[in-house]
């Protein structure tokens, strides 16, 4: 599934808290920029496996709210990056 719009990814991040838990990995742009720019970010869980394209969406906010979720397991690969930003 890729997620180019803010409506499949509220519906995404709805599959993902209902899952229980998922997997996390972004990738970053850090050539020719001063900040880092968030790329691309991969989820997956048992039943769902997504691409999120953040510069087709003006607010990541569904996801952020999931992040934060408690009840929901996060399985991060090579966090440190993820974490930065």
């Amino acid at each position: 599934m890729i997620v180019n719009t803010k409506r499949q990814l509220i519906s995404l991040c709805d599959l993902l808290h209902h899952a229980g838990s998922f997997g996390l990995d972004t990738e970053f742009v850090r050539e020719r920029t001063y900040f880092i720019r968030l790329g691309i970010v991969q989820v997956a869980s048992a039943e769902i496996e997504a691409i999120v394209d953040p510069k087709a969406i003006d607010s990541l906010a569904p996801f952020d709210e999931l992040l934060a979720e408690p009840s929901v397991e996060k399985v991060v690969h090579a966090g440190e990056q993820d974490f930065a930003i």
